[in-house]
């Protein structure tokens, strides 16, 4: 990453489990050493919160998922059989026109 000021560094961290947490930075900038902890709490950062809790839009879980591919599939088995039954309705029309006419 990076920073735009001389002398500030940006670091993105993504915490995957809710809760509390303190980050260490250790190391040097040049030859100045760093120690430094940060926790959250009262006056200092926020707790990290659940994902679901700031997502939009929401997020959608593999449960979920599989119900609505569930009703998909009964929907497309419900128009398939719609669609057959048409089909046949049809292939009996032009039987019944053909025999119609073969008699007139």
């Amino acid at each position: 990453m990076g920073s735009a000021h001389p002398g500030a560094y940006v670091g993105a961290l993504t915490p995957t489990r809710a809760g509390d947490y303190t980050f260490r930075i250790r190391g040097e900038v040049g030859s100045q050493a760093v120690d430094e902890r940060f926790e959250s709490g009262p006056g200092r950062f926020d707790p990290v919160k659940a994902g679901d809790a700031v997502t939009y839009p929401d997020a959608v879980s593999p449960d979920s998922l599989n119900d609505d591919l569930k009703r998909t599939q009964l929907v497309a088995i419900a128009a398939l059989a719609v669609a057959i039954m048409n089909g046949g309705a049809l292939i009996v029309a032009v039987l019944r026109n053909r025999r119609a006419n073969r008699t007139t």
